[in-house]
């Protein structure tokens, strides 16, 4: 799957290192039949969004930052809904 950088390259033009500061600490892919990856066809396609997503380095061992990553990534992926 690709990953965001390369999706909204495509998508919006705008050049590939560009998206990859925006979205560097966490790493995004959508998976399967994804509406932002049916985006990049005109075929219709389902309502939804399944994401793969992790931190892109390695996180401390704490399980409070760990559930405040994941709910900051939940809420990014809403942005574009």
């Amino acid at each position: 799957c690709p990953d965001l950088a390369e999706l909204f390259a495509k998508v919006s033009g705008a050049p590939r290192g560009w998206w990859q500061r925006e979205w560097a600490a966490m790493d995004f892919r959508y998976a399967g039949d994804s509406a932002s990856a049916a985006a990049m066809s005109s075929a219709e396609h389902p309502a939804r969004a399944r994401l793969w997503i992790r931190a892109s380095g390695r996180l401390p061992d704490d399980p409070t930052l760990h559930a405040c990553v994941l709910a900051y990534a939940s809420d990014l992926t809403l942005l574009g809904a």
